[in-house]
């Protein structure tokens, strides 16, 4: 049986179509279709329900699921084993929050690449309740993201920094009371699906004030560039490492006590790709702290 049929099976299973997996396997619709029906004959049984328009993995297709990941971890480790000096190849899909892309992802997948310069790496940038989906289906091999509330038995989290949130105005802006600016400036908010939003609220509603709604943003660098200009001020986490988009802000404390967001590393526990995800957790743990 060749790996090439389990891990289109596999990709099957994770991205819930012939045309998703398609994609990630980079092959035809039609030649997954035809590699599933070889793997059938081959096992002599039934693993699609083809009577739906997309074919559904039946209960016996669904059973070998698990069993055809630790083969292809199985598989993928011996393989990295067998090079020289362990050297790993092939892909590793990265999804990252915008705020990691400027500095903290670029410095960590360099030194990755200093060690495995044979991988070849692929950023998705999103927010990270869509990252969390992202690698629950199995789109992505790990995000930089914000931690999630609830972490499910198959992810695995690796903490990378804690960032403090603060309050943010223009640099030129007088004066260090956080209850006035708040009061008497306009608001810029991220995104209110973003889970930074939400630790931002839980501030103001501390603080028990009628903001003046001014703007809604999709990144936290939209919102640092409009508050530079200062269109207003908002609530955004101090950055673990600062970059251009920070440089005519200030950053004042707000909060007792104050609220962080984690930034880390998730990924699926069963991931054949664990030693490349833990050399970037390293390559981000130095990059942080520098």
């Amino acid at each position: 049986m060749s790996i090439t049929l389990l891990r289109t099976l596999v990709a099957i299973a994770e991205r819930g179509s012939f045309q998703a997996a398609a994609d990630q396997v980079c092959v035809s619709p039609a030649a997954v279709s035809q590699q599933m029906r070889t793997l059938e004959d081959l096992v002599q049984a039934e693993l699609f329900d083809r009577s739906r328009r997309t074919p559904q993995l039946t209960r016996q297709g669904l059973s070998i699921i698990p069993k055809a990941r630790d083969i292809l971890h199985a598989y993928d480790e011996m393989i990295g084993s067998l090079r020289p000096g362990g050297e790993l190849v092939g892909d590793l899909t990265i999804g990252a929050v915008s705020s990691s892309i400027s500095n903290l992802v670029p410095r960590s997948i360099k030194e990755l690449m200093q060690v495995y310069p044979a991988v070849h790496i692929k950023v998705v940038p999103d927010q990270s309740h869509e990252l969390l989906l992202q690698i629950d289906r199995g789109d992505l091999d790990a995000a930089i993201m914000s931690e999630p509330d609830r972490l499910r038995s198959h992810l695995k989290w690796q903490p990378i920094a804690r960032e403090t949130m603060m309050l943010i105005c223009a640099r030129d802006v007088a004066g260090d009371d956080v209850v006035s600016l708040l009061r008497d400036r306009p608001y810029i908010r991220m995104s209110r699906q973003a889970w930074v939003s939400e630790l931002a609220d839980d501030l103001l509603q501390e603080l028990k004030l009628d903001i003046r709604d001014a703007m809604e943003l999709d990144t936290l660098e939209s919102v640092s560039r409009m508050v530079a200009h200062d269109l207003g001020v908002a609530i955004i986490p101090l950055p673990c490492l600062p970059d251009e988009s920070t440089a005519g802000l200030r950053f004042l404390p707000v909060g007792n006590p104050p609220r962080d967001r984690v930034m880390g590393i998730l990924s699926r526990q069963d991931s054949p790709k664990f030693k490349l995800i833990d050399r970037l957790w390293e390559a981000a743990m130095t990059a942080a702290s520098e």
